[in-house]
């Protein structure tokens, strides 16, 4: 379904057909919100990045486009992730925030920083593996005439989502709370379905780090 499509039908449906209610960059606002719920919901939109570590550093960057991590692999092995506040709580102290270099064990983000723990003692792959942010559609010919970034079983779910910010709009709290569950729960059914069919539009890539830089000069890509 195109873009275009998606916002005729929400129009047909909630009797708009003239744009009297709202405007075209209401529904691709909206849009573009239902699109990030579907992904984070459903663990669309997937990527990978993959860059090396270095001796005795802590702290890496994350991917820009990130939406949602799913995991953080050391040497193909799955880190614990915890918060800023349960590293602070465990091994932390008032003076030292290090306990030497080894195999990193535990992972946490903390302003936009990925930091692993303890400090690697060699130089392995760090991967991150994502929720990558959709491009933003916009209310403008090209966008209009592209697909719905989602895998198709999602282009009606889209539908729906516009379909209760109409009604939220027009003040209408019951008939929001109906549409929004008929949104979710259309979601909810979608996520048993093989994985194969969310990775409609996969997207796999890697960076090899320029060794020797300074502490998050690291990059993905």
């Amino acid at each position: 379904m195109l873009i275009s499509d998606v916002i005729s039908r929400v129009r047909i449906l909630a009797g708009d057909i003239s744009a009297l209610q709202f405007t075209d960059e209401h529904i691709v606002n909206w849009i573009n919100d239902g699109v990030r719920e579907c992904a984070v919901t459903n663990n669309l939109l997937q990527k990978s990045g993959i860059q090396s570590t270095v001796v005795g550093q802590s702290e890496y960057t994350i991917p820009p486009d990130m939406l949602k991590m799913h995991s953080v692999k050391y040497n193909g092995v799955k880190l614990r992730e915890i918060t800023q506040a349960q590293f602070d709580d465990t091994y932390a102290n008032s003076d030292d925030t290090s306990s030497g270099i080894s195999t990193p064990q535990i992972c946490y983000i903390w302003a936009g920083v990925l930091n692993v723990h303890p400090a690697p003692d060699v130089i392995k792959s760090l991967r991150i593996d994502y929720l990558y942010e959709p491009e933003v559609i916009l209310n403008d010919a090209p966008s209009l005439a592209t697909k719905v970034p989602l895998p198709v079983g999602y282009h009606s779910r889209i539908v729906d989502y516009c379909l209760a910010q109409v009604f939220l709009q027009d003040g209408d709290g019951a008939g929001y709370q109906t549409k929004l569950t008929e949104f979710k729960t259309g979601v909810s059914e979608l996520k048993d379905q093989p994985e194969s069919t969310y990775d409609e539009y996969p997207s796999i890539s890697t960076s090899n780090r320029d060794m020797g830089t300074g502490i998050l000069d690291d990059y993905w890509t």
